[in-house]
């Protein structure tokens, strides 16, 4: 009776509690290997090589250089310029998630400002579905209800952020803009650096209810199978 105990405790506590790092994907709706594509964008750094718009929604995954996972907006704007890009999906998705990841300086004597943004905004058929505002440097943010902002091992310069939307938003046509943090600081590195955007269709939440009688099962399964084998 013990171990019944036991094995019911267990997965009842173990259930919808994995965690897991958040990281790029290579599947998700807004990745171009599903046919997306961009249709305008604001200006990037020419002098960077491989610096394509398309990085920004996974078109960097599949290269050798690992450089190649993020843009670089155009240095030549000053302090709250909005850059942004525009794609639109192959047909209309739905959206319930997205992912953003982006990386500021963090050089010896410069402003974390340099490189980053301080809001984010994400639009669906013109319209404002999501906003957030980062903080100086990037791991200070402070995470909105129904997100998680990771915090990198590789310092506090990254942004590593995964949001649900406050509700799930249909659309053919998108549009992520960044908001300039830094001024012409020394003449350079004011435009943002983004890794990617990820963006993620609506999956069901079982009910709590649900995942107990599932628990409950499959205790019950494990202690019948304890008893056949005492039994032999």
């Amino acid at each position: 009776m013990k171990r019944l105990i036991l094995c019911v405790t267990v997965v009842l506590l173990g259930v919808g509690h994995a965690e897991s790092a958040i990281t790029p994907s290579t599947t998700d709706l807004f990745d171009v290997s599903t046919g997306v594509q961009v249709t305008a964008h604001s200006s990037l750094i020419t002098w960077i090589p491989n610096n394509e718009i398309e990085y920004l929604l996974g078109g960097g995954e599949n290269t050798p250089d690992a450089n190649n996972w993020m843009i670089h907006f155009a240095d030549d704007q000053g302090l709250g310029y909005v850059h942004f890009v525009d794609f639109q999906t192959p047909e209309a998705v739905t959206i319930g998630s997205f992912a953003l990841f982006a990386e500021h300086d963090a050089l010896p004597g410069r402003d974390y400002r340099a490189r980053g943004f301080s809001t984010f905004r994400l639009y669906g058929e013109g319209e404002l579905v999501y906003s957030l505002t980062t903080g100086n440097p990037y791991s200070t943010t402070e995470a909105p209800p129904g997100s998680i902002i990771e915090v990198s091992e590789n310092g506090d310069r990254y942004l590593n952020f995964e949001a649900n939307l406050p509700e799930a938003v249909t659309a053919q046509h998108w549009r992520a803009e960044f908001i300039q943090a830094g001024d012409l600081y020394r003449g350079h590195a004011n435009g943002p650096r983004v890794l990617e955007l990820d963006g993620f269709g609506v999956e069901p939440v079982p009910e709590p209810t649900t995942l107990v009688m599932w628990s409950v099962f499959a205790a019950f399964g494990i202690f019948c199978g304890w008893r056949r084998r005492r039994g032999q």
